[in-house]
């Protein structure tokens, strides 16, 4: 059964006819007023038998520069729910890494090709918990579904926004800091641009490497 995720999608929007160089061809490409993408991946199961979906590429979209009918979706921080303490997040996931969905337009649907996710400099992949003090912390308290408090990490991104150039890096806006992290895919490092004052140079300058981590095809 299909899934549509609740972004059904600007995309729409662009009801007009773009004209660009494609796979080396010059061919008109007319976007339809709305696209949706199908078939959602489950996340986790909670007790109850719930079934959680990794629906939530909607926190941006982003057109491919090069390929008028390739978009780049993103997820921000993952499941979440606001709890009942003043200031406190319940985490789904705690080890959900945030992550880009490379989607191509076929015949209305909006069809996953590709999986990207963040990682660091190390090659380890990054989370959606709040930072810790000293690094644009949120202030939120954090639990699991057990819950238990999760400790902030240093690795922790609420990716908001996005821009893809035409190099095939990325621009991400992240929520906690607030940082801006340039995602090189996937040759080397970038930096992070901080809007803090006063950060320490160890936070003002990490760097992280966005590789290709999965391929996936999905049959709308």
């Amino acid at each position: 059964m299909k899934k549509q995720l609740l972004c059904t999608l600007a995309v729409a929007a662009m009801g007009f006819t773009a004209c660009k160089k494609h796979h080396n061809d010059s061919e008109s490409f007319t976007y339809p007023d709305m696209a949706e993408a199908t078939d959602p991946a489950v996340l986790y199961t909670t007790a109850q038998g719930v079934k959680v979906y990794n629906g939530g590429f909607g926190s941006a979209m982003a057109a491919d520069p090069n390929e008028p009918d390739v978009f780049y979706l993103m997820t921000d921080r993952g499941p979440n729910v606001a709890g009942t303490a003043n200031n406190s997040i319940i985490i789904g996931r705690p080890d959900f890494c945030p992550e880009i969905g490379k989607y191509r337009l076929k015949d209305g649907k909006l069809v996953l090709e590709q999986v990207i996710e963040f990682k660091n400099a190390a090659g380890i992949k990054l989370n959606g918990l709040p930072n810790p003090a000293g690094m644009g912390a949120s202030g939120e308290t954090t639990y699991d579904l057990n819950d238990q408090v999760i400790a902030p990490s240093a690795d922790g991104i609420d990716s908001e926004g996005m821009v893809r150039l035409a190099d095939g890096t990325f621009w991400v806006s992240d929520e906690y800091g607030p940082h801006i992290v340039h995602f090189d895919a996937p040759v080397k490092p970038l930096s992070v641009l901080t809007l803090l004052a006063a950060v320490p140079a160890a936070v003002k300058f990490r760097l992280y490497l966005l590789p290709v981590v999965q391929t996936a095809v999905w049959k709308a």
